[in-house]
């Protein structure tokens, strides 16, 4: 297969990713019973890796570092998902051409599926 093009996006050129970031991350930890409010991730957690936010919350209150890689791996599976339904939307709404709808349609269809046998 030739390749046509590469998209690269520095986060929030293309897409804005900072909302991603937060929800994922609240998804992964309400599953445990911790969450971070919104003021707190924008005057605090903003822009720190997940590995980082993760170890404050252990410091600051208490969260299981025996938890860290699972809530990490439950942020990134989040993330992926909002981050192929952005995509895939994107070049659905964009296009008039037929065939790139259709190839919208296949990448949005296999995320939803995942993401109802999460629900």
């Amino acid at each position: 297969m030739r390749i046509k093009a590469i998209i690269f996006d520095m986060d929030g050129v293309l897409i804005e990713a900072k909302d991603w970031h937060y929800e994922a991350l609240n998804r992964a930890l309400l599953l445990f019973g911790y969450e971070i409010s919104r003021f707190d991730h924008l005057t605090t957690y903003d822009g720190l890796p997940t590995r980082k936010k993760l170890e404050m919350l252990s410091a600051e209150r208490n969260l299981p570092r025996s938890l860290h890689s699972f809530i990490n791996e439950m942020k990134q599976i989040t993330q992926r998902r909002s981050f192929t339904n952005a995509v895939a939307l994107s070049l659905f709404m964009n296009t008039r051409c037929p065939h790139s709808r259709r190839k919208a349609t296949s990448l949005v269809l296999p995320v939803i599926q995942f993401e109802a046998q999460l629900s």
